[in-house]
């Protein structure tokens, strides 16, 4: 079950034959084509006749065409998620071509596979999922081996849990942003064009998870740009304070490939001297994340020229006034709000209600006195 290319896409027997070294029968380049080419596919046979083969190859196939692919592997066991880690393990040494590309073998060596219950979070105190219907998983391709052996109930918790718009989002994503300035920021070769066209313009979200939120946003941005992780163009935010490279929660920083040494460093602004930046290797850099998108608390205290505002499809109780107002208020030019209007409209009538042990500010200020 998967998101990353749009239905209809064809895989043709050249294309198949380069990503494996064995020769498939027709009934397996049939059920590899069909598989690429449409949304939902089971693969079924008797033992022994190839199903791990067939996946492997549109794996390979898949991730050749979008190498930022979200992808999950799960089993209903964990016996069954083992062996399969296990059989994608011998794919990968004896069958498929890969010895000309080491990123994609990489890639396809570090997919971890899972029980469905792991992939959900199931939480043993709550007997509850952490991931459903109103969290989705944020996933592109979903393989679910054994699927004979799923109880029924925990077969619709598992589809509930699918993101049904990481397609949608990020085709209105690569429409908003075709031909957008900011982009230039991709051809520049200093830090201080890269900041100046970078920071005119910040996608704002209300959650972190589910189809509207940073994580996949962030992943969506870096699919329709083309950005390898730490590769050329690659922003980050920092999230802890580390005082001996003097980067604090929040301040971001961009990838450069620097076209003498062919190496990456990260660029930061200088707190002392803003109009002189800072460089870091990868490996300096404190806690971080992508930042083509953030939250809106992060967002507190920014501004931009333009602000890509984006709600989730539905109701979060983070959704209130002052959320929409910050996030509006960090526009200094243009504001585009994304949501649905029930939802809207609800948050705006929404205040935020602080729980706090703190006494009232009157007393507070007897307190004081």
């Amino acid at each position: 079950m998967r998101a990353g290319i749009a239905p209809g896409a064809t895989l043709d027997r050249a294309a198949i034959r380069s990503c494996t070294k064995l020769d498939l029968d027709h009934d397996q380049i049939t059920a590899i084509q069909r598989a690429f080419a449409n949304r939902l596919c089971i693969i079924t046979d008797s033992p022994g006749t190839g199903k791990t083969t067939v996946v492997s190859v549109v794996l390979t196939a898949l991730l050749k065409q979008n190498p930022n692919m979200a992808i999950h592997l799960c089993a209903p066991t964990g016996k069954a998620q083992a062996r399969l880690k296990e059989a994608m393990q011998e794919q990968i040494k004896g069958s498929l071509k890969l010895a000309d590309d080491d990123d994609l073998r990489t890639k396809l060596e570090k997919l971890e596979t899972s029980t469905i219950h792991r992939l959900l979070k199931f939480n043993p105190g709550s007997r509850q999922f952490t991931y459903h219907a109103g969290n989705p998983i944020i996933a592109d391709l979903l393989i679910v081996d054994e699927v004979s052996m799923v109880a029924l109930p925990l077969m619709v918790k598992l589809l509930s849990a699918l993101p049904d718009t990481y397609a949608a989002c990020e085709q209105k994503l690569t429409s908003y942003l075709e031909g957008h300035s900011f982009r230039n920021y991709l051809a520049a070769t200093h830090a201080e064009a890269a900041h100046t066209h970078f920071d005119t313009f910040r996608i704002l979200c209300a959650t972190r998870q589910g189809p509207c939120g940073v994580e996949h946003i962030n992943q969506c941005v870096h699919n329709l740009l083309n950005i390898k992780t730490y590769g050329h163009g690659h922003p980050i935010m920092v999230t802890v304070n580390d005082y001996t490279h003097r980067l604090f929660n929040g301040d971001s920083g961009i990838c450069l490939r620097d076209q003498e040494t062919d190496s990456v460093k990260v660029w930061f602004s200088d707190y002392e001297s803003p109009d002189e930046y800072r460089s870091f290797s990868i490996g300096e850099l404190p806690a971080h994340t992508p930042v083509f998108a953030m939250t809106v608390h992060k967002a507190q205290g920014s501004g931009f020229d333009e602000v890509l505002l984006l709600l989730p499809p539905q109701e979060n109780r983070v959704l209130t006034r002052e959320l929409i107002y910050t996030g509006v208020t960090r526009a200094k030019k243009k504001c585009t709000l994304w949501a649905n209007k029930s939802i809207f409209a609800g948050a705006i009538a929404r205040p935020t209600i602080r729980m706090s042990a703190l006494p009232g500010t009157c007393a507070l200020a007897n307190l004081v006195a």
